[in-house]
């Protein structure tokens, strides 16, 4: 996918898209991917769509006319009515979801009602990292026999999961 930004001044130096006082020096930023990700066994691992960021194919001449017929039938599936789930977010309601798993989009809101969208994206390092931790705090206060928690620092993550979980 593409995307055509104005984040640089023309020297390069970084500016807000709403700073008015510098010059912009629009760029764009290109990331090739396949859409559908498979994993070793061809089961889909991710699938990458943005049709807002789409930009120029490096396809070769031959494959052009095939790749924009798969992906013209991709794009309708994903538009058709079977495949797509209405559902209400009460105010103050929050959605958590895998965005690599899930393809998901936004319903347009009437004239008058506002809409409010935060996002948060957080890496699978992170998290299973912060898991970790967590699991190192919870068996510092389950097993006070453990006189020195700093050692569960060089276990790995399975270990310190049936630590925990044993009983």
């Amino acid at each position: 996918h593409s995307s055509r930004n104005t984040l640089y001044t023309p020297e390069g130096a970084p500016r807000s898209v709403y700073d008015k006082s510098t010059e912009p020096s629009p760029f764009e930023l290109v990331h090739t991917h396949p859409i559908i990700e498979l994993n070793a066994k061809g089961q889909m691992e991710k699938v990458v769509q943005s049709e807002t960021k789409r930009g120029v194919c490096a396809l070769s001449y031959d494959t052009y006319e095939e790749w924009m017929a798969a992906y013209s039938l991709w794009t309708q599936l994903c538009e058709d009515p079977r495949f797509i789930k209405h559902f209400d977010w009460p105010e103050g309601s929050c959605v958590v979801t895998n965005n690599y798993r899930t393809l998901h989009g936004r319903a347009t809101v009437p004239p008058e009602m506002s809409r409010t969208m935060a996002f948060g994206y957080v890496n699978k390092t992170i998290v299973e990292n912060r898991y970790r931790y967590l699991k190192q705090l919870q068996t510092g206060k389950d097993k006070p026999e453990i006189d020195d928690h700093r050692w569960l620092t060089r276990i790995p993550n399975q270990v310190l999961a049936k630590i925990v979980d044993s009983e």
